[in-house]
């Protein structure tokens, strides 16, 4: 299954900021719907165990030094949070009128805690009255993303391939109602917190909503790390990461047994494209975090959509300011190249936040709304512009491109002169500002010589007449052929981005063109076929509306 990136849109993201420790996250916390779970504390109190912290967001652990002798540092469950300020883990209540309170690596408030969440908390207690003083908090959501499987009698569900098991102690957030786990289907977006037992799988503690089309997480240790097929383990969900941007590690290098939070996307096996089998799990990490809550020296990472642009060097994404200068190291952009609005634009940005609340970028990190991913054999090369033509349309190729090529089961870096006329390349990216009919991609793979073609574009109703139709590539057009080999599937964008597909006749395409224009709009296609030298003749055709 092909899947378009998700986004995560700036007003899910602007709560977010934004001190994180040895790297941080761009999401954070979301609190629950309807305000009933966990309670909002009020000012007040200043002894061990008695009165909390206004509803703001404070993020100064580092400052006041919490890796100093004489703090506790336990790991427990959240059973309440008081209207005094108080939150009560394990068997420990805590006073937090100085405590920094961390979710997935961003500044949070108390507000943002849930009954059942799995927490480290930092901070002085008295054994004999069970008192404590709270200095920070810190929760990391074990899993977070779509929900790959779920069986409700079981007591069982999977979740970008973590299995996830939940009994009568596990939390429901006030967003899941009813608040069982026969609520909950496939393709839904969770965030779990919880425990994992000796056979991997995670025993829940809370469960909530997570934002539809956001990045997919996971947060734990590495494990079977393989460092020449760039992959590895959290807990039971495979992570790719040779294309991610890695933040705060020891050495600059991932090691087996370090704790790290990941986030990216579905993980895709790229065997031939399918549009309806869903996805086994695993995730494409764009970000690698190495979790070190005494970090001395907090990153802060976000991500998001660019919302302000003023040029290579000054610019908001998810409407935090960010600067960049000549040291600020970019991964699949030259922001310096880019013309015009960068619209769809999706960036991680990872730096330290100044006394004015910019971001001073340290790395930028380029994807995209992924509208376009695009297979097909390379038809023309261009070295002296960095563009090659994939099926006749043009393909940017800078010098921050991330380009591989298949080489056995594994992927290594190639450069822009091993790409050759016939080879097959898989491009993502989009069609982008400036460069109006090219795609600007971010990530290509190269394959052996093929002229197999996967297209996600947009057909030109006006242009059908059976056996041909037509579809838009920027400024560019393709020119699709039916012949009665073809295979036509229909079907609707299930909220993960699969598609419930199921086989139709070549009659119900061919209706597509009377369709609403308003129906038509909420209609994507995709083509996988064979390339003619100046057509696809299709083998399948998938047609779904959201």
């Amino acid at each position: 299954m092909k899947r378009s990136l998700g986004l995560v849109f700036a007003s899910v993201l602007l709560p977010m900021l934004l001190v994180s420790c040895g790297g941080g996250s761009g999401e954070a916390g979301f609190s629950d719907s309807g305000g009933g779970d966990p309670a909002v504390p009020t000012p007040g109190g200043n002894g061990p165990g008695v009165g909390g912290s206004e509803n703001k967001i404070t993020c100064n652990w580092v400052f006041r030094g919490i890796e100093g002798t004489g703090r506790n540092r336990r790991k427990g469950i959240v059973h309440s949070v008081g209207e005094d300020g108080t939150v009560v883990i394990d068997d420990i209540q805590y006073a937090t009128p100085r405590a920094s309170i961390v979710i997935n690596g961003s500044c949070a408030t108390l507000t943002d805690l849930g009954r059942g969440d799995v927490v480290t908390v930092f901070g002085d207690v008295d054994d004999q009255t069970q008192l404590g003083d709270a200095e920070a908090i810190f929760v990391d959501y074990d899993v977070a993303g779509d929900i790959l499987a779920v069986d409700s009698d079981a007591g069982t569900l999977n979740v970008v391939g973590q299995p996830v098991i939940v009994d009568e102690n596990t939390v429901f957030a006030d967003s899941i109602q009813p608040a069982t786990l026969a609520t909950l289907r496939p393709w839904e977006q969770v965030a779990i917190s919880g425990l994992v037992n000796e056979s991997g799988a995670l025993i829940a503690s809370r469960i909530e909503r997570w934002p539809a089309r956001a990045d997919w997480q996971v947060a734990g240790v590495v494990s079977d790390l393989d460092v020449s097929r760039h992959m590895f383990r959290v807990n039971q969900v495979p992570v790719r990461y040779d294309a991610a941007a890695q933040v705060g590690f020891p050495s600059n290098r991932i090691v087996e047994g370090q704790p790290v939070r990941v986030q990216g996307h579905a993980l895709w096996i790229r065997e031939g494209f399918s549009c309806c089998e869903p996805e086994d799990g695993g995730i494409d990490a764009v970000a690698i975090e190495y979790v070190d809550y005494l970090s001395s020296d907090p990153l802060a990472v976000i991500s998001g959509m660019v919302t302000r642009w003023s040029g290579a060097t000054d610019f908001d994404v998810a409407g935090v300011p960010v600067a960049t200068d000549d040291s600020t190291r970019q991964i699949g952009i030259d922001l310096a190249s880019v013309a015009g609005s960068p619209d769809g634009f999706w960036l991680t940005v990872a730096g330290s936040v100044d006394e004015h609340g910019t971001l001073r970028a340290q790395l930028v990190v380029a994807d995209y709304s992924g509208s376009m991913q695009f297979n097909g054999p390379i038809t023309a090369v261009d070295p002296e512009r960095r563009v090659v033509e994939v099926a006749t349309i043009p393909v940017m190729l800078n010098s921050s491109v991330i380009l591989r090529v298949h080489d056995g089961s594994t992927q290594r870096a190639i450069s822009f002169a091993d790409l050759n006329v016939g080879d097959e390349l898989e491009v993502l990216g989009d069609f982008v500002g400036s460069y109006g009919g090219s795609i600007y991609a971010v990530r290509a793979i190269q394959g052996p010589p093929s002229q197999d073609v996967y297209t996600m574009l947009t057909p030109i109703y006006s242009q059908f007449a059976r056996p041909f139709f037509t579809l838009a590539a920027g400024d560019r057009q393709l020119t699709v052929e039916t012949d009665s080999r073809t295979r036509y599937f229909w079907g609707h964008t299930m909220p993960g981005g699969a598609c419930s597909c199921g086989s139709r006749s070549a009659d119900d395409f061919w209706k597509l063109p009377h369709l609403s224009p308003v129906r038509r709009a909420f209609t994507s296609t995709e083509v996988v076929g064979k390339w003619m030298g100046d057509r696809i003749v299709a083998e399948r055709i998938f047609w779904m509306e959201e």
